[in-house]
């Protein structure tokens, strides 16, 4: 019985981040094509404008990601890998760990530590 409690506890703490970190590689993959157009900055104000509660839940958590990306890569293949073991849709973990992947190998976030939204997606310009 006790075995059972900590597997769900654990799928618990995973599936809880999944939301947050989908989230951010949502908003990264989404600026990475912003930057791409040359529209990042309009695309940042509308986001802000349009979409303020999340907006506001990404200034608590995007910050964070230059300094702690690879530990999420792994959270997220992790949580693929419980999913995919007891056959459960695991499409967008797998599609979240590879976008944080792709963000780390372009070296945008390397020696970066921006205190705001703002300045986490500033680095996006970087792969223009």
């Amino acid at each position: 019985m006790q075995a059972k409690k900590n597997e769900a506890a654990s799928a618990y703490k995973l599936l809880f981040s999944m939301v947050n970190k989908g989230m951010n590689a949502l908003f990264f993959e989404t600026m990475t094509a912003a930057a791409h157009f040359g529209i990042l900055d309009e695309l940042n104000d509308s986001l802000q404008k349009f979409l303020p509660g999340t907006y506001e839940d990404l200034m608590k958590t995007t910050p964070t990601y230059p300094q702690h990306i690879f530990r999420r890569i792994d959270e997220m293949k992790g949580l693929t890998d419980m999913l995919n073991t007891e056959s459960q849709p695991n499409i967008i973990a797998a599609a979240t760990a590879e976008t944080f992947e792709r963000i780390y190998q372009s070296g945008i976030f390397k020696n970066e530590k921006p205190e705001t939204v703002v300045e986490t997606f500033q680095n996006f310009k970087k792969l223009i």
